[in-house]
């Protein structure tokens, strides 16, 4: 399809610049949603919670979802989104569901036969989402509540997570090279993520951070036995000598001797935990030297070099794409790019004219954007939600008749008539 004649009115790189564009409202709908869902009597799941936020919320700026925190109904932080983590098999980057909640990082698959199908956070507690891709992400799987129908063995395997990292024992680290990376050690592997964006990976570090300044610096006692709880008695040793007669002094030597053992037995415990909390420390602390994971990358494929001295840097292959085989001019409706005069002109060696339709062409083009932007429709497509032009069904029903009347001759229109027609 030729591009004049389903221009975006506005650019894809302006709207990505725009923070106020119609995206904007959708986030910041949504992130109060998840802030007035935060109710542990709520059994809507995740996504329906987004679902509703869209229905009736519609006037909170974009900027809340980024200074937003949600916790869960214990006080603990809850927050997902998306990440890119480096796998070895492959070598590469692949996407992930990451979900932090109880202090631990989880981390599920979102292509594939073992992607996820029900959504990890459908628990009655809030959840920050971080990234406007994650949020779109969420627009559009078809996550099931936990709750839903299939068997109970199908919904626990579809919500088990692919790998989970404990930050009790783990340390995060950010990258000082790459503004969108950091690395999580856990003392027996390395995880090597991959940020959308800057702003992503200073809110998951912060989020973790927070998830890790829960736990003490040391292990508790949960981990160990107190040592100092430990009571040793001597009473069956006592009677046990009496019953056979040993005299007194014996029996306090005795005692003695045990005790003495049991205290030595009772240091080196201690010791040995000691030396554990410090080696398990060390580990979280210990950062890869001079390991680079994209040095183990396969190169999958490579660009060519260009073909030198051509008219626009088109290649041979794209230069033949604009070639109008025999047949196909009478299928072609008449906004097609094959049929541009300035192309014709440059397959023919007449590069003035090319450059001068060109030019032409181009007025047309900023004359139409001007058209859209006062509300115009392109015929076939329609703008969804998130600013994307998506097909509505009729051109292949005109191509097949091959009737095309009520399309404009875009191409061979003046630059005056389309000034008058904008006016209009």
């Amino acid at each position: 399809m030729n591009p004049l004649c389903c221009i975006a009115p506005v650019s894809i790189n302006r709207d990505r610049a725009n923070p106020l564009v119609a995206k904007s409202a959708i986030h910041s709908q949504l992130d109060s949603s998840i802030r007035t869902t935060v109710n542990h009597n709520s059994k809507l799941s995740f996504s329906a919670q987004v679902s509703c936020g869209f229905d009736k919320y519609s006037s909170i700026g974009s900027q809340e979802i980024e200074e937003s925190k949600v916790y869960s109904v214990n006080g603990r932080v809850s927050v997902a989104g998306i990440l890119y983590k480096w796998v070895n098999y492959g070598k590469g980057w692949r996407s992930r569901w990451f979900m932090l909640e109880d202090r631990v990082l989880s981390y599920y698959k979102i292509h594939g036969p073992d992607k996820i199908l029900t959504s990890p956070a459908g628990r009655d507690k809030g959840v920050r989402v971080i990234g406007e891709d994650s949020l779109r992400y969420m627009r559009k799987v078809n996550w099931r509540s936990i709750s839903g129908g299939g068997g109970a063995n199908n919904r626990l395997s579809q919500c088990r997570p692919f790998g989970e990292i404990h930050l009790k024992v783990s340390s995060v680290r950010a990258s000082k090279s790459d503004d969108k990376r950091l690395t999580i050690f856990t003392g027996t592997k390395t995880l090597h993520l991959h940020s959308i964006s800057r702003k992503d990976r200073a809110a998951w570090l912060e989020a973790l951070q927070s998830a890790k300044d829960l736990f003490p610096r040391e292990l508790t006692s949960s981990d160990f036995s107190p040592s100092e709880d430990v009571f040793i008695s001597t009473e069956k040793l006592r009677s046990r000598l009496v019953q056979e007669g040993v005299g007194k002094t014996v029996i306090k030597e005795c005692e003695s001797i045990m005790l003495s053992e049991f205290s030595e037995l009772q240091n080196k415990s201690k010791a040995l935990q000691h030396k554990h909390v410090m080696l398990l420390d060390t580990l979280r602390q210990l950062e890869p030297k001079g390991y680079d994971p994209m040095t183990e990358a396969v190169l999958l494929w490579e660009r060519d070099q260009s073909v030198p001295k051509t008219r626009y840097n088109l290649t041979p292959f794209a230069i033949s794409l604009n070639e109008l085989t025999p047949g196909l001019l009478e299928k072609l409706p008449p906004t097609d790019s094959r049929l541009r005069p300035d192309q014709r002109h440059l397959e023919n060696g007449e590069y003035e004219m090319a450059n001068s339709e060109k030019f032409r062409l181009e007025q047309l083009q900023r004359q139409a954007r001007k058209l859209q932007e006062r509300g115009w429709q392109p015929r076939w497509f329609r703008k969804d939600e998130d600013g994307c032009y998506c097909y509505k069904g009729g051109y292949w029903e005109t191509r097949e008749r091959k009737n095309w009347d009520e399309i404009p001759d875009i191409f061979g229109q003046s630059a005056d008539s389309s000034s008058g027609l904008v006016e209009e």
